[in-house]
């Protein structure tokens, strides 16, 4: 690429901010003193990058990491809900078993009081016309509370596609799309690590670490690099790798319900109900890895951030003590 085009580049690029961007940018002099083609000084190789181009290219991972992270909440959200409208004591069922008895206390104060007269006026017509109009109310509330238990707990309509997902696929829907995400959300925690070293490394040599740190240090979700007034991690720097666990509380409260439930499944289909189960087991054991992969691979981020901390901020990160992996989650269990 022409040195021409690629100035033009670099300055129509998204900016990280006009402060910081003036301190990240190197002379256009070192690239003004060759001919076209790629090559600066008459030949001498293609130009390098500066560090405003490392920094968008850890940025960006950091932002692929976000939408996996976005997609997986979502995922465990939509399942979540799935499985407590299913559950025989959900609220809907309550509701439904509360309305069995047309005079019952939950009916009267939802639809209001039955007609009442003496025994002497059961049979007048006013009466019969009040209990009419009452029992109408009734059955239409009836019917629309069986309605809503039938579309809410059997299945499940997953938006924007339009589908539904009966209850009794949802370990084995939910385990596939957990595994998929949980694979894209390794893969982008593992590049952001490798990017997170390249640019820093990069930044060190030009000089310009202390920006580079402050900047990409905004930029973070699972991880809150070392500052120089605060301290690092802690509880509050655990909390955020809570949502990583979804996926795996999600699916093994599938599986234990349809355990704990497969009495009804075998009414159904014996068969299925085996192959579900299984799988459902099977995809939890898949979820445990992948997720025990990406707290590690999350610890190591934080491990680096320690690290260019020092650079950073070297009269106050240095003198940390360093602890040990059992150090640290014994701190956390008694923060």
């Amino acid at each position: 690429m022409a040195d021409d085009d690629r100035l033009h580049l670099r300055e129509s690029g998204p900016r990280v901010g006009d402060a910081v961007s003036a301190q990240l940018e190197i002379t256009r002099s070192a690239t003004q003193g060759g001919g076209g083609g790629g090559r600066a000084g008459g030949g001498d190789g293609p130009r390098r990058l500066d560090t405003l181009d490392y920094l968008r290219a850890a940025i960006a991972a950091t932002n692929r990491t976000r939408t996996v992270t976005m997609a997986l909440v979502v995922a465990s959200v939509i399942l979540a809900i799935g499985v407590l409208n299913s559950l025989y004591h959900s609220w809907m069922g309550t509701r439904l078993l509360a309305c069995a008895d047309p005079d019952a206390n939950y009916v009267i104060e939802t639809i209001g009081q039955p007609p009442i007269a003496a025994v002497s006026l059961r049979d007048k017509q006013p009466y019969k016309h009040a209990r009419e109009l009452y029992e109408d109310r009734y059955q239409t509330l009836y019917t629309a509370l069986t309605k809503s238990y039938v579309d809410t707990s059997f299945a499940i309509r997953v938006p924007f596609f339009g589908v539904a997902i009966d209850a009794n696929d949802f370990g084995v829907v939910g385990g596939i799309g957990f595994f998929i995400i949980l694979v894209m959300f390794d893969f982008s925690v593992r590049r952001e690590t490798a990017n997170l070293e390249v640019g820093f490394a990069h930044a060190k040599e030009e000089g310009n670490i202390a920006a580079f740190y402050d900047v990409l240090s905004m930029h973070q979700l699972f991880t809150l690099p070392p500052r120089s007034n605060a301290p690092a991690h802690g509880l509050t720097g655990s909390l955020p790798k809570v949502i990583c666990c979804l996926p795996f509380v999600v699916q093994a409260t599938i599986a234990a319900h349809d355990f704990a439930t497969s009495g009804i499944g075998d009414q159904l289909s014996d068969t299925h109900m085996v192959i579900t189960f299984w799988s459902e087991v099977t995809f939890l054991v898949l979820i445990v890895l992948l997720t025990t992969a990406v707290f590690g691979e999350l610890r190591r981020i934080e491990e680096k951030w320690d690290t260019w901390a020092v650079e950073r901020f070297p009269s106050v990160v240095s003198a940390r003590p360093t602890k040990t992996r059992r150090e640290r989650i014994v701190r956390w269990l008694t923060a």
